[in-house]
């Protein structure tokens, strides 16, 4: 049988001044005397609902309401306490109104027309009565809790909200959530960061796994800065030895010219006597500070380690990068900061006090003595916290936290190509968000200082075998089908991030390329693979969501063919793991022309991929109203017609021939103007899709640069195209007609 629960009858708030102590007998937990009544918070609340720790201390509450929104609190559920009173809606009003935190709280779970008229209510307003339900979703088991507040009010609405507390604050004996630390750069909060940093080191089997070489013995970068003493950094070059001491590499933005930058001109200044502390912007002296705090001395930033204006510097340093961010120790990750600028070590949004309580702590827990009952702070997450992002989230404290759009806020790192390698490369890192620092390593992601942080919002990790080298994984094995998989996802969330110069497509992206190399075992073909090659080529700028394409760059850092050719977001959106995709079209030869031998996975200056497959000359049908870059074409053989997209009725009754509809997405928003065209097929899934290339000759002195003279037709890449058609099934129609070889460059 159910305790009597208590009711109480909210009443207007008394004066500021504190009341006398009141006694209450709590069942669970030990409370025998409730403080003084707080100034924010009316009487009746704190004699109650508050008294009773948002229903901790209490059973279940039996809902005896009919309305489904309440059944949430039915004994038997996994609410662990209940807590229910009725009160007047008209005096909650006022209550609220009048300061209460928690009235305020409750009246905006009722409809706006009440808030604002209680005259609208169905009795009269002195008469009417709403029932409050207040409860906590947790083990039952354990006093100390990470709460999940719920709180309803009869049938109009009911809300949850997560619980949190600070560090230092007397509440935090009994709740387990923590707020997030808006101080990032305080010593103390470094000192939490270092202690996870060595738990990890010490204790995470799966970051010791992907670690090749133990802590401080890993080849050491060509240069480091020495921040023994960080007033007066300098440049150390090793030489290829091995200090046999762990270092720490920055991901930031630049976001501005740099001109304290390593050059011809100052890099032996740098090195003796030092390099001007004042004269460094402020994220690299956050980092070097950082690097200090953390006990640790060697710094490896790329504008001071790499000699920016020796193109031989560059090229050997960017081919080292993967080295840099796998062998480091900690990679600090500015996320927080616009540009090199501005900093990632500044205060953070204060806590939201709209939803900041007291608790009235129990007495005498096993973490502290017996003593006088204290009253601690909470924190509660925004209302409409569920509403946007489900009851999973668990990470926001403050209102600002919740973008318009609800989606999870982003970093500024998280936005630029060249960061994406060196968050993904990294064993772990440490990450200054725009809320809070967080530790990310290969096991998993914490917020310093306990806040919980929500998974999902994570950025996927390499798969383990890309870490080691010596691995080979068997090809067609599930592994290996993940692997692939996650070059794809890699790629997609690579061509949609900012990337300052376009002939940096394939450089940024580099590091990355070479660890897939090792655990794919095949070779690389500037964004592809040549075992997966047919597969590869079915990538596509993504449809009407994409941006304006960019003019044709002068200098080509890929073929037509890759996805690096393109100054946009590349999609896979074709599921190329399928078991039942058979191919249409067989790959002769394939080779690329590297700008530079020392960048294996670099840019290229020119590719050529030869296809035995079938040629369909075709012609613009017309534009399609499914998006900028989907048209029509008409393919042409002979005298059979078939229309491969066509959105005009008019137009499809009157051409001849079997009519196949499908989609295409052209590359670059310029090649709509061509009038030469041809389709090749590549692929097909149980011959009722055909997946292919639309492509054009290659104009002489941009496509065909650095390729010899030679007796066929040479062709470069306009787009992909999809047809579909169960009728007549078009990979019947595609094998009758001849195969021919041609040349895609």
């Amino acid at each position: 049988m159910l305790p009597t629960l208590p009711i109480a009858t909210h009443k207007t708030p008394p004066s500021t001044q504190a009341s006398a102590p009141h006694t209450i007998t709590s069942p669970l937990l030990d409370i025998t005397e409730i403080p003084p009544v707080p100034p924010n918070i009316c009487a009746s609340a704190w004699e109650g609902v508050f008294a009773a720790q948002f229903g901790l201390s209490l059973d279940p509450v039996q809902s005896r309401q009919r309305r489904s929104s309440l059944r949430w609190m039915r004994t038997g559920s996994s609410w662990t306490g209940g807590f229910v009173y009725t009160v007047s809606p008209v005096a909650l009003f006022n209550c609220a109104n009048s300061g209460c935190r928690w009235c305020g709280i409750v009246a905006k779970l009722f409809p706006k027309k009440f808030r604002e008229s209680p005259r609208r209510f169905k009795v009269p307003a002195h008469r009417a009565t709403a029932s409050v339900r207040v409860g906590t979703y947790d083990a039952r088991e354990s006093i100390r809790k990470t709460l999940t507040l719920f709180v309803g009010v009869d049938e109009y609405e009911h809300r949850l909200f997560k619980i949190f507390t600070t560090e230092d604050n007397p509440a935090a004996s009994w709740i387990d959530g923590r707020a997030r630390i808006p101080h990032v750069g305080d010593p103390r909060v470094l000192s939490l960061a270092k202690a996870r940093i060595e738990e990890c080191v010490r204790d995470h089997a799966l970051c010791q796994a992907v670690t090749l070489h133990p802590i401080g013995s890993a080849p050491l970068p060509s240069r480091l800065i020495d921040c023994s003493n960080p007033l007066f950094p300098r440049l150390v070059e090793t030489n290829g030895h091995s200090l046999c001491e762990p270092y720490v590499a920055l991901s930031y933005v630049w976001g501005i010219a740099q001109p304290h930058r390593t050059t011809m001109d100052n890099l032996a200044s740098y090195i003796n006597p030092g390099i001007d502390y004042t004269a460094l912007p402020r994220t690299i002296r956050d980092a070097i500070y950082v690097t200090r705090t953390l006990g640790l001395r060697l710094l490896w930033i790329d504008s001071l380690c790499i000699v920016q204006d020796s193109q031989e510097d560059m090229i050997r340093e960017l081919a080292r990068m993967r080295d840099v961010y796998r062998y480091a120790y900690i990679t600090i990750d500015a996320a927080c900061a616009t540009s090199v600028s501005r900093g990632f070590l500044h205060s953070q949004r204060p806590l939201d006090s709209e939803h900041m309580l007291p608790f009235i702590c129990p007495r005498g827990p096993p973490e502290r003595p017996a003593g006088n009952t204290q009253v601690g702070m909470v924190y509660l997450a925004p209302p409409n916290f569920d509403n946007v992002y489900g009851s999973a989230l668990n990470d926001l404290v403050t209102k600002a936290d919740l973008p318009e759009d609800g989606h999870p806020p982003t970093t500024y790192t998280a936005a630029r190509a060249w960061c994406l390698q060196e968050v993904l490369m990294s064993t772990r890192s440490l990450v200054f968000t725009s809320e809070t620092v967080q530790l990310r390593c290969h096991t998993q992601t914490r917020n310093v200082g306990g806040a919980k942080h929500n998974p999902a919002w994570d950025l996927p990790r390499l798969p383990d075998a890309t870490f080691l080298p010596d691995r080979r994984v068997a090809k067609g094995s599930d592994e290996w089908t993940h692997i692939r998989s996650r070059w794809r996802s890699v790629v997609e969330d690579y061509t949609n991030r900012l990337l300052s110069d376009p002939s940096d497509r394939l450089v940024a992206i580099a590091g990355l390329a070479e660890m897939f190399a090792y655990a794919l075992n095949t070779d690389y073909l500037a964004g592809l693979w040549r075992d997966t090659l047919l597969h590869d080529l079915l990538w596509s700028r993504y449809g009407s969501k994409s941006p304006p394409s960019s003019p044709r760059p002068l200098e080509l850092c890929a073929p037509s063919w890759s996805w690096g050719s393109i100054d946009n977001l590349a999609s896979y959106d074709i599921n190329v793991n399928r078991p039942d995709l058979h191919a249409l079209a067989e790959v002769v030869k394939c080779s690329i022309t590297l700008r530079n031998e020392n960048l294996p996975f670099g840019p290229a200056i020119h590719g050529s991929l030869i296809l035995r497959t079938q040629l369909f000359s075709c012609k613009w049908a017309g534009i399609s109203k499914l998006g900028a870059q989907q048209v029509a074409i008409e393919a042409i053989r002979e005298a059979q017609h078939t229309i491969v997209v066509g959105r005009s009725a008019q137009y499809l009754s009157s051409a001849p021939g079997v009519h196949l509809v499908g989609t295409i997405a052209i590359d670059r928003d310029e090649d709509s103007a061509l009038q030469a065209l041809w389709v090749i097929p590549l692929e097909h899934r149980n011959t009722t899709y055909v997946y292919g290339l639309v492509i054009t000759r290659a104009e002489p002195g941009v496509w065909t640069n650095a390729r010899p003279e030679g007796l066929r037709e040479v062709y470069r890449r306009v787009g992909l195209y999809s047809i579909s058609d169960r009728e007549h099934p078009p990979a019947d129609l595609v094998s009758r007609h001849p195969v021919v070889e041609i040349e895609l460059v």
